[in-house]
């Protein structure tokens, strides 16, 4: 009888060995939303270890038309603790936790400590901002998504890499998908492919450190290049030493 990740392990860069690596690996996943709870789904899935799952929202019925997990006897409650109960039914032999906080910089130490991975499905700068200058200071490698009307954004940041505020300086809040709308499938392609990220930083395989930014309605993909700010008050050389 074949095991449950006997198609992944067909893939030639994870193999039985990468599988059982990626058994012993954690992530930790902050916001619940749109890209969260399908990233979430898809480590669970692919059988990663050790999901932390952190989002203070509670599940909206606007949430439903691209947040695929939740359903109709979700709304109202934390969106944290229900993506945790919805990805215990689909792999019980998973590490899997939930805080229903905000992440700020008086807890992101004690949250994020022991996490392998961090993937950012936020759609706050400041939470972003919080994240990037945390790993930046601790050399934990992270994946930003973020997702709106058709288009959205992916970047890895490794120890070493140019990090969030190199590749986007002048960074404010912008437009909300309330304000804006999204599309269903955005949330799922970004989310899907930061999934590949992370799944190459657990295995030690090259990552993307170009800004990419994907149109799912025009079918185009653009990869910017992003230098290092040697004067970044989160990653430049004063900073590091």
């Amino acid at each position: 009888m074949e095991g449950r990740y006997a198609r992944q392990e067909a893939l030639e860069f994870i193999g039985k060995k990468g599988q059982a690596r990626l058994s012993r690996c954690s992530v930790a996943v902050v916001g619940c939303g749109g890209l969260g709870s399908v990233a979430a789904e898809l480590l669970a899935r692919a059988g990663i270890g050790k999901l932390l799952l952190i989002d203070y929202d509670v599940v909206d019925i606007t949430n439903l038309q691209r947040q695929s997990l939740y359903t109709e006897r979700d709304v109202g409650k934390k969106k944290a603790l229900c993506l945790a109960n919805h990805l215990r039914g689909i792999n019980s032999s998973l590490d899997i936790s939930a805080k229903p906080v905000e992440i700020n910089v008086k807890n992101i130490k004690t949250i994020l400590k022991d996490c392998g991975v961090v993937l950012d499905c936020t759609d706050n700068i400041d939470t972003r901002l919080i994240i990037n200058d945390f790993c930046a200071k601790n050399s934990i490698p992270w994946v930003h998504g973020s997702a709106a009307g058709t288009a959205g954004f992916i970047l890895s940041i490794v120890p070493g890499s140019p990090c969030f505020r190199c590749a986007f300086p002048k960074a404010k809040q912008g437009l909300s998908c309330r304000e804006v709308g999204i599309l269903g499938s955005t949330a799922h392609v970004i989310a899907s492919l930061q999934v590949v990220e992370v799944v190459k930083l657990l295995l030690g395989k090259a990552c993307e450190t170009n800004l990419v930014r994907i149109d799912i309605l025009s079918y185009s993909i653009r990869k910017m290049a992003v230098k290092k700010d040697p004067s970044c008050i989160a990653c430049g050389s004063k900073v590091r030493g």
